[in-house]
């Protein structure tokens, strides 16, 4: 199985709430100190930071509380979902982590790494839609 043959409203759900308990890209855990400081030195030497690539790809809005709803999913799916699993899925939406390093890590063959990530979402997503079918059950009461 492929990633681009998965829900793709279910994977949307996982890339919100990967930016929101990751970091996104801008600002978070992966900029560079020196980018960092040299940005700092800039403003205070009285240059402008031009932000031209920030407007023309504007970030996407994050949903937070389908952000919290995951996250609340994902600490309740514990024990129904296998610990390589939860590492291959955190590692790739909200770490954002390099597949071979991921491999390397958990001991994966590279090769396998797509089908293996893949399983690993139908197995969170059916523990989802268990918990969401639970969650909405009890609402009706």
């Amino acid at each position: 199985m492929k990633l681009h043959e998965l829900d793709s409203t279910f994977v949307r759900r996982l890339e919100n709430w990967g930016e929101y308990f990751g970091g996104g890209t801008g600002g978070g855990p992966n900029t560079s100190p020196t980018y960092e400081v040299c940005k700092l030195l800039a403003i205070r030497a009285g240059k402008e930071v031009q932000v031209g690539f920030a407007t023309s790809n504007p970030r996407p809005e994050i949903d937070e509380e389908d952000a919290m709803i995951m996250e609340r999913h994902w600490a309740m799916c514990a024990y129904r979902v296998p610990m390589l699993d939860r590492a291959l899925i955190k590692a790739h939406w909200v770490h954002r982590r390099d597949p071979r390093a991921v491999c390397r890590v958990l001991k994966l063959r590279f090769l396998s790494w797509e089908n293996s990530l893949c399983e690993a979402v139908l197995r969170f997503q059916r523990a989802v839609e268990l918990l969401e079918g639970c969650t909405s059950s009890g609402n009706a009461r």
